[in-house]
């Protein structure tokens, strides 16, 4: 079985249905890495060889998450606890796939103007993701 979890806005705090994804996530989170069910000597086996991967949009731009960008640290480094959380459970875990620069600025979206990423690029995205998920 897949499991698939989008979490998604340029700003969760105006979105009544994204904000809702990430109560979601964390109850998923919440019920999925429990004692007992994901870890633990009672049963907790359940992700242990399971392969496991993260989909992720950054709103900036790739160089933005390194260690001389505006952050200071990659994506890679900022999704460790996800990482070192699944390796616990002992699932297979796979990295992660990224999408970056749906935004020309941090917080430079403006409501009501045209903030779409080019159609092109997102098709081109899709395609990228589509063969991570296949990579697995």
């Amino acid at each position: 079985m897949k499991t698939l979890v989008v979490v998604t806005h340029p700003s969760l705090d105006t979105s009544a249905v994204n904000k809702r994804w990430v109560e979601e996530l964390r109850k998923w989170l919440d019920d999925v890495l429990t004692y007992g069910w994901a870890y633990g000597s009672k049963g907790g086996d359940k992700l242990k060889n399971r392969k496991v991967a993260l989909g992720v949009t950054a709103g900036i731009q790739k160089e933005d998450y390194s260690a001389n960008g505006r952050y200071r640290y990659s994506l890679e480094q900022i999704l460790v606890p996800f990482e070192t959380s699944f390796r616990y459970c002992g699932a297979d875990y796979r990295s992660f796939f990224a999408f970056y620069g749906t935004e020309n600025e941090p917080g430079g979206l403006v409501p009501g103007a045209d903030n779409e990423t080019p159609a092109a690029r997102l098709e081109q995205s899709a395609q990228a993701y589509l063969n991570f998920i296949d990579s697995l």
